[in-house]
């Protein structure tokens, strides 16, 4: 069930660095390396424990195994922005 509540800046950057943590071992500490390609706010699972948000990266039905570099990947996902690259 969804619940909206406004944060703090301090939450906000909390649950931001939390998910470039996940992205980051997903890319970086697992080998093969994995790309989720579907990181969007419904993807971002939140909860309050001891007056701090903690956050989780969820959803990982489209993740795919890091390519070597230059090869395409056929773009997959909800299509809203896409980083050009």
């Amino acid at each position: 069930h969804q619940q909206h509540i406004k944060l703090s800046l301090n939450a906000s950057i909390r649950i931001l660095l939390h998910v470039a943590e996940a992205l980051r071992f997903l890319h970086y500490s697992l080998s093969p390396s994995l790309i989720h390609r579907d990181v969007t706010t419904r993807n971002i699972l939140v909860r309050k424990k001891d007056e701090k948000y903690d956050a989780c990266l969820a959803d990982f039905g489209i993740v795919t195994s890091k390519k070597k570099k230059g090869h395409a990947m056929t773009p997959i996902g909800r299509l809203r922005y896409m980083a050009p690259e």
